[in-house]
């Protein structure tokens, strides 16, 4: 019955179960809230509309589990950055720190 419910959510949040994705490339000029940010990451690991993650437990949660596709993750090449800095504030700090924590590299460009 749970096992069910989890299911039925994970195909809900179009999640594709790829192992493959090593490196994920987001845009930070479709990024104007943290919001925006995990849209862009889950699109990028897990193609339209994908999900990794909607706060920043989920991000870890999807990180470490193979059923979100993060698992094989190594880098995140984040493109036009800058402006994300002041736009994310101290959400900018805190996911370099959930990202070093667990080995990705951060690539901002």
């Amino acid at each position: 019955m749970i096992l069910d419910e989890i299911l039925s959510v994970l195909s809900f949040q179009n999640i594709k179960n790829s192992d493959l994705v090593e490196d994920a490339v987001i845009d930070g000029k479709y990024i104007h809230h943290i919001d925006d940010f995990f849209c862009e990451l889950g699109e990028s690991i897990n193609g339209y509309e994908g999900y990794f993650g909607r706060s920043f437990n989920a991000l870890i949660d999807c990180i470490i589990s193979p059923e979100f596709g993060g698992n094989n993750l190594k880098r995140i090449i984040w493109k036009n950055h800058k402006r994300n800095i002041w736009k994310l504030k101290k959400n900018f700090k805190v996911l370099q720190d959930i990202f070093r924590e667990y080995n990705i590299e951060l690539v901002l460009q």
